[in-house]
């Protein structure tokens, strides 16, 4: 890898999809990159420069299942001379193919980053700096039910899987 930079104008304007030359890219992972890049999934963007008209892109992907894990690692390398991309690969399993959700939620998120006329990729805001979150409701998964139909019982007691440490007192006599 060659310069750092976070200047955007390295990268093609005309940046889509259609950079994955000769390669398909499923319907399944469109959504799914769709989805990552609408969520905010990709970050830590990076851009390196090379000699041979070619930039070189790192970018993390959260997780979305294992979220306790460590995000998921994307590699890519643009040709801009030609428009294609000539590399790319990602850490999860179907990432060797170099066309996975995570790849196509970085050229998304490339994409948008281009589409708003940005000159450097935006630096990433700490938490505490965004709004508060917990009273977005988590979606149409859990739905709200009357309190009539609700069931209340005790916990069923679960037998202790270790036998509780008692401290033997010396007796006193």
């Amino acid at each position: 890898m060659a310069a750092d930079t976070n200047a955007l104008r390295i990268i093609p304007p005309s940046i889509s999809l259609d950079y994955f030359k000769n390669v398909v890219v499923t319907s399944r992972a469109k959504e799914r990159g769709y989805n990552f890049f609408i969520n905010g999934y990709i970050h830590a963007v990076k851009l390196y420069t090379s000699t041979d008209k070619s930039v070189e892109i790192t970018a993390k992907c959260y997780r979305s299942m294992k979220k306790s894990e460590d995000p998921h690692k994307i590699n890519m390398t643009i040709n801009y001379d030609v428009g294609v991309i000539d590399d790319s690969h990602c850490s999860c399993q179907a990432g060797l193919s170099g066309t996975c959700a995570h790849t196509t939620a970085l050229i998304y998120t490339l994409q948008h980053y281009k589409r708003l006329g940005l000159n450097q990729v935006p630096a990433e805001l700490p938490c505490t700096s965004l709004p508060q979150q917990w009273h977005k409701p988590r979606g149409t998964k859990i739905q709200p039910e009357p309190l009539s139909s609700m069931v209340f019982s005790k916990p069923k007691p679960t037998p202790r899987k270790k036998k509780p440490v008692y401290v033997d007192k010396p007796n006193q006599t």
